[in-house]
């Protein structure tokens, strides 16, 4: 009970290759909530630069050394996980971890953080989620993709949302089917995130690579490195009500998300 998994993103502007803290899109803190001692992770992070090389920052005297903590270096425009699979960042409660990000960039360049973040404990919050090994005694042997192509604004922050069913309504009210992963094509961005009352309202997401491999069983992988329930399961009685959006730079570029579902067994199935 109370477990959440959310995609908080932030950007910066010309850094000219100095670190400057994000500036969180909206909606998102990087606090960390408190939950009552049951523990929270950074499960994955990553960066959107548009001139490498640039460096994303993520430290506190809490959950590192506070001074480098996790520096991975950048290149351009890739914003694959940046985390070894199955290593976590351990948060703690309250806490307010640093998190900076810089570029090779020119005047205008907006650059792009995401992190990914599972607590245990939420007050407020009860996602429905699950594990690997619960999707795997659940599912019915029928995955299905729905498309949406994403009209983003060149801001460094959410746009371009609408509902799952925009374009396709191949999901069936009244079944359940979990969020396997996803895929990215046209143009790459930032992140692509997805959110509903089956969420808590939060938005559960990942990179917006054009890299097939690190989308297409994105929650699955991360259920299966971590052990944690982090693929969410969608009611589709109101299709309307799972939204779809992500963060694009300055240049505005649209992608097309193919959202990867498995459609589960119905009580008695």
């Amino acid at each position: 009970m109370g477990k959440s998994l959310q995609i908080i993103s932030g950007h910066v502007t010309f850094t000219n290759t100095v670190p400057f803290p994000l500036v969180m899109n909206s909606g998102d803190v990087l606090q960390t909530p408190d939950t009552k001692g049951a523990g929270a992770f950074f499960l994955n992070a990553g960066a959107r630069i548009q001139v490498g090389p640039g460096v994303l920052r993520i430290r506190g005297s809490a959950i590192n050394d506070g001074q480098n903590g996790y520096n991975p270096h950048l290149q351009n425009t890739y914003p694959n996980p940046l985390f070894p699979w199955g290593w976590s960042l351990k948060l703690y409660d309250n806490d307010l971890p640093e998190v900076h990000l810089s570029a090779t960039d020119a005047a205008g360049d907006i650059s792009i953080a995401w992190l990914l973040r599972f607590c245990n404990y939420q007050a407020g919050i009860d996602a429905n989620l699950i594990t690997s090994h619960e999707l795997a005694a659940s599912v019915n042997g029928k995955i299905i993709t729905v498309t949406n192509t994403l009209n983003l604004l060149a801001s460094g922050d959410y746009t371009g949302e609408q509902a799952i069913n925009n374009t396709q309504s191949h999901l069936k009210s009244g079944r359940k089917y979990a969020l396997l992963g996803y895929l990215v094509t046209g143009n790459n961005c930032a992140l692509i995130g997805w959110r509903s009352p089956d969420t808590g309202n939060l938005r559960i997401g990942g990179p917006g690579t054009l890299d097939a491999f690190e989308t297409r069983d994105f929650f699955v992988r991360m259920s299966n490195a971590t052990r944690l329930p982090t693929i969410g399961v969608f009611e589709m009685t109101n299709q309307a009500a799972l939204r779809i959006d992500g963060v694009q730079d300055e240049n505005g570029a649209d992608p097309t998300v193919d959202s990867i579902f498995a459609e589960l067994k119905n009580v008695g199935e």
